[in-house]
C-alpha cells in the first residue's frame, strides 16, 4: 500500500530534521575533541642572540647591526609562527612595563605613552628628548633604580 504524497513529504521533513541535528552533534564533538587534542596553543622561546645580519628592533625601530646582542622571541601564537626581536633597551623597557602593569604592551606607542606619564609629567627637558621616544636617559636611569641595577 502507498503513502499518500503528504505522508512522504512529512517522513521527508523529518529526516532533514534528524540530518540538521546529526550535524550539529557531530560538528560540535569534532571541535571539542580537536580542542582537547590541542595541548600547545602558544609556544615561545625567547632568548638573547648575536645576530649575524642586521636587523630592526620591532619597536623603536633602530637598526640591528651584525654583531649586536639582542633579545629574540620566536614561538607559535595561535597555529601561526611569529618573530620579535628586540633591542636590549626596549626588552628592558618592556619588561619593566609588564612587571609594573601586569599585561603586555600592545605597541611601542602605549609603552612610550605610559612611561611618559609616570616620568615625563615634571621633566623640564620634555622638548628635547622627544625625538628619542623611549631613549631618554631620565627614564632608563629611572628603570635601573627601581630595579637595583647601578648602570643600565
Amino acid at each position: 500500500m502507498m503513502d499518500s504524497p503528504e505522508n512522504m513529504m512529512k517522513v521527508i521533513a523529518h529526516a532533514w530534521e534528524f540530518l540538521m541535528f546529526a550535524t550539529v552533534i557531530i560538528t560540535v564533538t569534532i571541535f571539542a575533541i580537536y580542542s582537547v587534542l590541542r595541548v600547545k596553543q602558544y609556544y615561545h622561546r625567547p632568548k638573547h642572540s648575536k645576530s649575524r645580519k642586521e636587523h630592526y628592533c620591532d619597536m623603536c625601530q633602530v637598526r640591528l647591526f651584525p654583531g649586536v646582542i639582542h633579545s629574540v622571541d620566536k614561538g607559535i601564537w595561535v597555529d601561526r609562527y611569529f618573530e620579535v626581536r628586540l633591542c636590549l633597551t626596549c626588552e628592558k623597557l618592556k619588561n619593566f612595563y609588564e612587571r609594573e602593569t601586569g599585561k603586555k604592551p600592545s605597541s611601542y606607542d602605549v609603552l612610550i605613552e605610559w612611561y611618559e606619564e609616570k616620568y615625563c609629567a615634571d621633566c623640564t627637558s620634555k622638548g628635547a628628548c622627544k625625538e628619542r621616544k623611549g631613549r631618554c636617559d631620565k627614564i632608563l636611569e629611572s628603570i635601573s633604580v627601581e630595579e637595583g641595577e647601578t648602570a643600565l
